[in-house]
């Protein structure tokens, strides 16, 4: 995602020979062409038109026309100076094309020229040229030499500005190359040579291709110095491209070293914003993945999707499918972030596609390239055999030629087809292992669902032996203990006891009644009356009044959107029990003076906070944990689908937070 701040050295170049004055838009420069005689002043509106249309218009096809056009007129004319330029402005036209070899084949031609009239500027020049596209062409040793040979002649001449764009050209071959000590002291220099002859606005430049020096140096730090300082000149100058490249460059530095820092935020919405001044699609599209790649770290995965929807759209509009591979694979990682496994397999189904069509561009290119190739190769040899005497030999091995090349054609062609009959049974290969993995989805569900309707009948017989056993303890020991009393209670009244007896007779009735209303409080846990007359919000009023005037805990319950809830049976006994387990969990092991209780219905949610001031605990224990308390909590959650979040502070109290869809 690194960019440099020129679009090509050459560009720069070019525009630091201009005279720097503002040129007309382009319908002027066709009134001016249209009526200009055909001579110099012509030539240079020509050049100028085909700039416009370059850089203006973004049609470099007609660029190259009219630079065409100024080349003939100057060899017309015998205007040196118009042709050169002419032919410099085609060449980087060619450059920007990705057309490298045929770029360099003009450089020698105007190199050869060059050196015939001993034009040792222009020479110097095209050589220049020859290393932007060898470095293009990773022929890294050669575009140094190259660039060495031009900084030489440049330093000779006291041209400074010239020096430090060749210092600042080293300095990337080096990176690309690495060796690191060299781009940092060619970097330096260019940035001295910047600051002291240089247009202080092209500053920018060297700072960011330092950055991407230190950046591949896995030495981030110092990468982003050097790109704030060149967002600090582009601000400056106003310079708003510049700007671009270096926030969209340090933004992309700060997720890879510090995805949550907010201020990454910041710099992803100053590089969105400039994008869409600069109407600069590629540049738009990287700020968006990066915003994406922000709320992902952050586990906002819906944000994230928004931005990569906006992000598919552009990189669609600029038509580059390397953009769109992107975007697929960065829309496949928020996909399996969000659990939409579906979405994900799509996305990565989308990427292989895009990968395929990359893959058949290149080798149709590649094809072409071969086809213009065997062209050139058969005109040029044509020309040779009609100037000899071996004429009808020299066809002869023409056609010998041709045969292999059609050879090579066809065995490429075969080739090509094999690669794709590979790839489609890759491809068949994947499918079958997509199937497999929903396959293992859909049994795991069913694991899942066995599993649940497992802890439903477990809780249900729990609570029908809770419930029986409530019934036997009220309805039998009860009425066993109340008989008791009631007999202990007439032998008093009727019978004769002698008075050394009374004190225990009255201690034994007061014993028997703290047995039944011992028996009542342990049968009212095991199967509160409340749950069946009340509501769940009453029950559990009425349950924390309890435990609250029983114990030494203060408990203060709070409910908001409870009186128009109406859960079932089942659902309002769960919860209740999960609520009772909490409680008696803080007062059992908690050594808490207060427990907060709130319980909030909103949105289809069952929202359940209980929050005690207690002493904490490791909450990482709890999946070791040998007690049964959080293990029967956890699975009532599950079975009601729920999930639970339980935070604990040392000393400092615990918070267990809760959500039940109904």
């Amino acid at each position: 995602m690194q960019k440099r701040s020129a679009i090509f050295a050459l560009t720069a170049l070019l525009l630091w020979n201009a005279s720097g004055a503002q040129k007309p838009a382009t319908d002027s420069l066709l009134s001016l062409v249209a009526k200009a005689k055909p001579d110099t002043n012509k030539v240079n509106l020509l050049i100028d038109l085909g700039d416009q249309y370059q850089f203006g218009e973004q049609d470099r096809n007609t660029a190259k026309y009219f630079y065409r056009i100024a080349d003939s007129l100057s060899r017309y004319l015998n205007y040196k100076e118009g042709l050169y330029k002419s032919q410099f402005y085609y060449v980087d036209v060619l450059i920007q094309q990705g057309r490298y070899d045929t770029s360099m084949s003009m450089c020698q031609q105007i190199m050869t020229k060059a050196k015939k009239e001993k034009d040792t500027t222009n020479y110097m020049h095209a050589l220049y040229i020859s290393a932007i596209c060898q470095s293009e062409m990773q022929h890294y040793d050669i575009a140094a030499r190259c660039y060495l040979q031009v900084a030489d002649y440049y330093e000779r001449t006291s041209n400074m500005r010239k020096l430090a764009m060749c210092y600042n050209e080293l300095m990337l071959v080096y990176r690309h190359a690495g060796q690191f000590d060299n781009a940092i002291a060619y970097g330096k220099k260019a940035l001295d040579l910047y600051s002291q002859y240089c247009l202080p606005e092209k500053i920018s430049s060297p700072l960011q291709n330092l950055a991407t020096v230190y950046q591949a140096m896995q030495q981030p730090d110092k990468a982003m110095q050097f790109l704030q300082k060149a967002i600090l000149v582009s601000k400056k100058y106003n310079n708003e491209y510049d700007e671009l490249t270096a926030t969209i460059n340090l933004s992309d530095i700060m997720l890879r070293t510090d995805p949550v820092n907010n201020h990454t935020k910041d710099y992803i919405s100053r590089a969105i914003f400039l994008s869409k001044k600069e109407d600069a699609d590629e540049s738009m599209c990287e700020a968006l993945c990066e915003a994406a790649t922000f709320y992902l770290f952050h586990n906002h995965p819906e944000t994230a999707q928004t931005y990569m929807d906006t992000a598919l759209q552009v990189a669609k509009k600029t038509g580059l499918n390397s953009l769109t591979q992107q975007c697929y694979l960065l829309l496949s990682k928020v996909a399996y972030a969000a659990h939409d496994y579906k979405r994900a397999i799509a996305y990565d189904k989308l990427l292989d596609l895009t990968q395929e069509e990359i893959n058949t561009a290149n080798i149709n290119r590649s094809i072409i390239d071969l086809q213009t190739k065997y062209e050139t190769e058969k005109k040029e040899a044509q020309i040779k055999q009609l100037s000899t005497e071996n004429h009808i030999q020299e066809l002869l091995s023409q056609k010998r030629k041709i045969y292999i090349a059609l050879l090579l054609l066809a065995i490429a062609a075969l080739v090509l087809i094999g690669w794709l009959l590979y790839r489609n049974n890759l491809r068949k290969q994947k499918l079958l292992q997509t199937d497999k993995l929903l396959q293992q989805e859909r049994i795991a569900a069913l694991e899942q669902e066995k599993q649940l309707m497992a802890s439903q009948a477990m809780l249900q017989g729990q609570e029908e032996e809770r419930s029986r056993l409530a019934r036997d303890l009220h309805d039998g020991l009860g009425g066993i203990l109340s008989g008791a009393k009631y007999s202990l209670n007439d032998m008093k009244e009727n019978a004769i006891v002698p008075a050394e007896n009374v004190a225990a007779l009255e201690k034994t009735m007061i014993m028997i009644d703290q047995s039944i209303t011992e028996l009542r409080r342990i049968a009212h846990n095991l199967m509160p009356e409340s749950l069946s007359n009340q509501s769940l919000h009453e029950a559990l009023n009425d349950y924390c009044s309890q435990v609250s005037s029983t114990s030494a805990v203060k408990i203060n319950y709070y409910d908001l959107g409870m009186d128009t809830l109406q859960p079932d049976n089942t659902v309002k006994i769960t919860v209740y029990r999960i609520v009772q387990e909490l409680i008696s969990n803080i007062i059992k092991h908690a050594n808490a003076s207060t427990v907060q209780v709130q319980i909030i219905a909103k949105d289809h949610l069952l929202r359940i906070t209980v929050e005690d001031d207690g002493k904490g605990f490791d909450v990482a224990s709890l999946e070791n944990a040998d007690g049964i308390g959080y293990k029967n909590i956890k699975s009532r959650i599950d079975f009601l689908k729920g999930r639970i979040d339980v935070r604990s502070t040392h000393e400092e109290g615990t918070s267990v937070y809760i959500e039940i869809p109904f």
